[in-house]
């Protein structure tokens, strides 16, 4: 997963660079993306969270969960847009990983979910054939369930930053249709009494298809 989302990233990357090698005609009168904007994605997750505390030493949980993407916002000018961003991302029955208690990746069943999530802002910009790059800040945390033991526990919020980009192609008037590979990552400090503080921090890989309502011709 990690080898075909860095291949994705590489393609869209040399795409861009051959594309920006050609100068589009001044008479150009394509799509431009204007006014108010609406970007959702839907895919897979590649992720990987470690817990640390002296108590417990360090967790680590590992496996493919999903991600929801919603981004709401405008254009300041023609194909570079302001939104807000709103991230959720889930994993059940992950991998865990104690080798302090002789825990190696071991698959938990699923009554047993860690999920992520963050509220930010953030700007998309569009090349002229419709490649995106985008980049949003804010706060997040984490939740864990477990169903088997009765427990429901969030973290207190921390930093998290997106970085995504991808290709979208119109097919109407409004609406685009795209996939993405994108990088998430989250950090907390968690209070745990007696025990001391933990630390949390995830790495996310993953790609997403995108559904965009934004633009309109010159």
């Amino acid at each position: 997963m990690k080898k075909l989302i860095l291949l994705s990233l590489l393609l869209i990357f040399l795409s861009e660079i051959y594309c920006q090698s050609f100068q589009i005609h001044k008479g150009y009168t394509g799509r431009r993306h204007r006014g108010f904007y609406l970007s959702m994605g839907l895919g897979a997750s590649n992720t990987n969270i470690k817990a640390t505390s002296e108590a417990f030493g360090t967790t680590t949980f590992k496996g493919m969960g999903s991600i929801f993407d919603l981004k709401v916002g405008g254009a300041v000018v023609d194909n570079v847009i302001l939104h807000a961003t709103f991230i959720g991302q889930g994993l059940v029955g992950p991998q865990i990983n104690n080798e302090e208690f002789g825990i190696d990746y071991i698959k938990s069943d699923n009554k047993y979910s860690i999920s992520q999530g963050m509220i930010g802002v953030g700007i998309t910009y569009y090349t002229p054939i419709n490649i995106l790059l985008s980049a949003s800040a804010g706060i997040g945390g984490f939740t864990v369930i477990d169903e088997t033991d009765d427990i429901d526990f969030t973290t207190k919020n921390g930093p998290c930053l997106q970085l995504k980009a991808g290709k979208e192609w119109w097919v109407s008037r409004k609406w685009l249709l795209g996939v993405a590979a994108y990088y998430y990552t989250c950090g907390v400090v968690n209070d745990m009494g007696d025990y001391g503080n933990e630390d949390v921090r995830s790495n996310n890989l993953g790609l997403v298809f995108n559904i965009t309502y934004n633009g309109r011709k010159r």
